[in-house]
């Protein structure tokens, strides 16, 4: 007597059968060998601390080195000046390249796994694969806490001495190139002088472009000097000059007059945008305090003024400030998220390399990386747009992370990976 069985639905990309198919049913017993597990996880977990330390390693320096080229050439800085920024700009751009580090090394090797059939032999063996993945959890979760510290090292570390560098180098390089060519022109500020008598510059004309604290500025004087200020500011001080702002309100002085020509905070900010995401936490809380009562005493004035009455200034600092404070409240839970991009990229990318069942980790990776440049970074930019409206609650900023975590989830339950 001859029984006819019905064959399991092969997989295009696995050769062997579809991804469900792949492991016993979910109500099988799983005969756990703990010292086979612990091998395995083990030596699952060293080679992707090998591809991991490699890539981050090769990334972070590609990308230091482009930042150090970039302050070189935008602010004329010697390659001496330029080079002490490494240390500084380091840990800002770790944050960037942890969990791309980390996206690679999992692709490469649950792929690799996943193609030598290890993934198959560990289910007849009764190994259950969550086994192997789980140190590879853990080492997310690890590398996503440090990632959100790196925040806290930049905003206390390297931005103020990123600043105090280039302060310390750009009135070097004004003074003698004014003594040589009569002009300098830095992304802050621009200076012409008649002539140099040793600190003192004859004639200077300064010219500062508009910023967000101050309109465009020019000043004019008879006599000035550029003195650098602890810990890191260069400050204009001049005598019996005239002071302009957007060409139409002028100041005539005779005294003793001081312009601060670098941004109090974020002047050496190239890395990232805006003022909140290099500041400590500590700093972000007082911001927050100070900004919600500038809110609430406009809000009064607002509530309390006819409508007719109203400016339209008014309105619009109120609006300003509204989004100030909803942005102050929201860094915090942005850098948790950012911080656990790791876990994120992780848990999407151990099935969707497992699935491949490839040994091409470039085409595995960009597999993984397409969504998430497709979908997610556009997903968190949309949500920091609706929590400045006030459209969403602070803690939204998670939903490109809750996302990504629910997918992956669900593909290791799906791929019974778990």
């Amino acid at each position: 007597m001859i029984v006819r069985t019905q064959a399991a639905p092969r997989d295009a990309l696995t050769g062997l059968g579809a991804p469900h198919a792949l492991l016993p049913p979910r109500t099988a017993r799983y005969r756990v060998r703990r010292p086979l597990c612990g091998l395995l996880a083990r030596q699952a977990l060293g080679e992707i601390l090998q591809v991991f330390l490699a890539a981050v390693v090769g990334l972070t320096l590609l990308i230091v080195m482009a930042g150090v080229v970039r302050e070189a050439y935008v602010r004329g800085l010697p390659l001496s000046a330029a080079l002490l920024l490494v240390p500084y700009i380091t840990p800002e751009v770790l944050g960037m390249t942890l969990p791309a580090g980390l996206l690679f090394a999992v692709v490469c090797v649950f792929g690799r796994m996943s193609a030598d059939r290890e993934i198959i032999a560990l289910s007849t063996h009764g190994v259950r694969p969550s086994w192997v993945m789980g140190p590879t959890l853990v080492l997310a979760c690890l590398l996503s806490v440090g990632t959100y510290g790196l925040f806290e090292v930049v905003g206390h570390w390297g931005r103020p001495n990123m600043r105090r560098v280039i302060s310390e180098a750009l009135s070097q390089i004004a003074q003698i190139v004014l003594t040589k060519d009569h002009h300098f022109a830095a992304p802050e500020f621009t200076i012409a002088v008649k002539r140099v008598e040793g600190d003192l510059l004859v004639k200077p004309y300064v010219h500062l472009p508009a910023r967000a604290e101050h309109g465009d500025i020019v000043i004019s004087a008879e006599v000035g000097a550029i003195q650098r200020r602890q810990p890191a500011q260069l400050v204009f001080v001049c005598r019996d000059g005239v002071l302009q702002i957007d060409g139409e309100f002028k100041l005539r002085f005779r005294d003793r007059f001081e312009q601060p020509l670098l941004p109090a905070s974020n002047g050496a900010d190239s890395f990232y945008e805006g003022t909140t995401r290099s500041r400590p936490l500590s700093e972000i809380r007082r911001m927050t305090e100070i900004e919600a009562g500038i809110v609430s005493r406009l809000e009064h004035v607002v509530r309390d003024s006819p409508p007719a009455e109203l400016s339209p200034i008014t309105l619009a600092e109120l609006h300003h400030k509204r989004e100030s404070v909803a942005r102050l409240r929201a860094e915090p839970w942005r850098r948790w998220a950012a911080g656990f991009c790791c876990l994120s990229f992780t848990l999407l990318g151990i099935p969707v390399a497992t699935s491949r069942g490839s040994a091409s980790y470039l085409s595995s990776f960009m597999v993984c990386f397409l969504p998430i440049l497709i979908l997610y970074y556009p997903m968190i930019m949309l949500t920091e747009n609706a929590i400045r409206a006030q459209l969403v609650p602070p803690y939204a900023i998670w939903t490109g992370n809750a996302v990504m975590i629910a997918v992956g989830l669900y593909l290791l339950r799906r791929w019974r990976l778990c």
